[in-house]
């Protein structure tokens, strides 16, 4: 299942660029997955959630969604290797954070 997760190098570059969605998993400061363990969060966690040095673990679809939705920037991958790559590529097109 964490191969579903963006790496941690690439989920923080996405921080940078704004990403504040609703996910399942965090990770923490020495960069190790964690999931969604307060039951008293109805839906997923946001940036608000975690401790300011953790950092949100999203799902592939959902950075691709998100990049579809507040960027107009379509991804595509042709194997699974290089979907950190093609989202690092993608950040780099974002000139400021989007606010949610």
């Amino acid at each position: 299942m964490e191969n579903n997760f963006l790496s941690y190098e690439v989920a923080h570059k996405l921080a940078d660029k704004g990403f504040d969605e609703e996910c399942l998993a965090f990770y923490d400061s020495n960069g190790h997955l964690k999931f969604k363990a307060d039951k008293s969060l109805k839906s997923g966690l946001k940036q608000q959630d975690l401790h300011e040095l953790n950092t949100l673990a999203p799902l592939y679809q959902q950075v691709i969604n998100w990049f579809d939705k507040k960027h107009g920037i379509h991804i595509m991958f042709t194997d699974f290797e290089g979907m950190d790559t093609q989202i690092e590529i993608a950040c780099k097109h974002i000139r400021r954070p989007v606010s949610a």
